[in-house]
């Protein structure tokens, strides 16, 4: 009986209403074994449902559809390998479309990931490959409001926090999402970004792969929401002092590749970013502290224009602002708080200084840099700091 049950009851439920046979084949058996069947009567009344189901082409899908939704957060292993089932007998049958519910399941489906038993994570697994595999094939499937849903689930299960199958899947999903859906998906930018810049050090997860397709997203043409582009400076200063140097690296090219894109934009936000980067100097990276550079540079220089800065406001006397004139008010202003860094922190001047000043001439004017800071110095007191 176990081995004629075992070719019958195959976890690719998709053979249950391939082939004509099996309801016949399960009679016979019943009739003939009588009694001795009773102990899989669980088994046989579940196949003999789906395939009552799956035969019958004007079921009422979403009724069963909010039977599963309803218990898709079940705790014990069977019944979550029994609702996978379900729905798996329901994704591989051509008349009913499952993907509108997609949204509805998913949550339920990834907290099974991390469930105890292999059985269930590898039957899950290979559902949730199916599901976005329609999704490939049938993009209008999910609604903007389903896509919606979608991101704030992978989001979720893409934190470091969570258990690793589910966290790599979640970061394969919106990796796919972005390449299907495209600039669609630039209203989530911000929240793609919270959950790919952490885990950038890690490269057996999609993180880099989805942060590289996002700036490939992002061109001078391309219109993004002034909501949109705050919430994208909140999470990216959010992330500049990340314990990952990966991270903190990401986050000075994606600020840098916006002032490269969208300047106009970025330039609204510059009175917070800044300060900030100003901070990053003192990064115990060097390919930090670099990059951070580069990218100061070319604020001082792309902005110039730009920027509104009042010289009178650094209590500058007339004779100092007149011998800045040459110099731009950005690389002014930068001159400014560089030497007030300097001054109070003595160990950055000592251990950097040197470096800072002379990355600074390479990547701009350096009779503008030398003529900037020398000037501000002539009104310093202290001998000792200007040494």
């Amino acid at each position: 009986m176990q081995n004629v049950w075992s070719c019958l009851i195959n976890e690719n439920e998709e053979l249950l209403h391939q082939n004509a046979s099996i309801p016949d084949s399960l009679y016979n058996i019943v009739k003939i074994c009588k009694v001795a069947v009773l102990s899989h009567f669980d088994q046989l009344f579940d196949v003999l449902w789906k395939d009552i189901v799956v035969s019958k082409e004007d079921f009422d899908i979403a009724n069963l559809m909010s039977l599963i939704r309803d218990r898709i957060y079940v705790q014990t292993s069977s019944n979550r390998k029994f609702i996978v089932q379900w729905l798996n007998v329901m994704l591989s049958t051509p008349a009913f479309n499952v993907l509108p519910y997609v949204a509805e399941v998913s949550d339920g489906l990834f907290r099974m990931l991390a469930d105890g038993q292999p059985a269930v994570r590898d039957v899950t697994e290979t559902l949730l490959g199916q599901f976005l595999q329609g999704i490939h094939n049938n993009p209008d499937a999910l609604s903007h409001e389903d896509r919606s849903q979608m991101v704030s689930v992978l989001l979720a299960h893409a934190h470091e926090d969570e258990p690793p199958l589910g966290r790599k899947l979640a970061l394969i999903w919106m990796d796919e999402f972005i390449r299907i859906y495209k600039d669609k998906m630039l209203p989530y930018l911000s929240s793609y970004l919270t959950a790919v810049l952490p885990s950038l050090d890690c490269d057996t997860l999609k993180a880099k792969s989805v942060n590289d397709y996002l700036l490939t997203l992002i061109e001078a043409n391309t219109k993004i929401e002034e909501q949109t582009i705050n919430c994208v400076i909140e999470v990216l200063l959010k992330f500049v002092t990340h314990e990952k140097r990966e991270t903190r690296i990401a986050v000075l090219n994606w600020i840098r590749h916006l002032n490269a894109t969208m300047p106009s934009q970025l330039f609204l936000h510059m009175d917070r970013i800044f300060p900030v980067l100003l901070g990053t100097l003192s990064d115990t990276s060097d390919e930090v502290l670099l990059l951070d550079l580069h990218l100061l540079s070319d604020i001082c220089q792309s902005n110039a224009d730009r920027y509104d800065v009042d010289l009178k406001s650094f209590q500058l006397s007339e004779d100092t602002v007149k011998n800045l004139s040459p110099v731009s008010p950005s690389l002014v202003k930068f001159a400014v708080s560089l030497l007030e860094m300097f001054r109070a922190e003595p160990a950055l001047l000592n251990d950097r200084g040197v470096l800072i000043i002379r990355q600074l001439c390479l990547l701009m004017e350096p009779a503008h840099i030398y003529r900037a800071l020398c000037v501000l110095l002539l009104r310093e007191q202290s001998i000792t700091f200007i040494q």
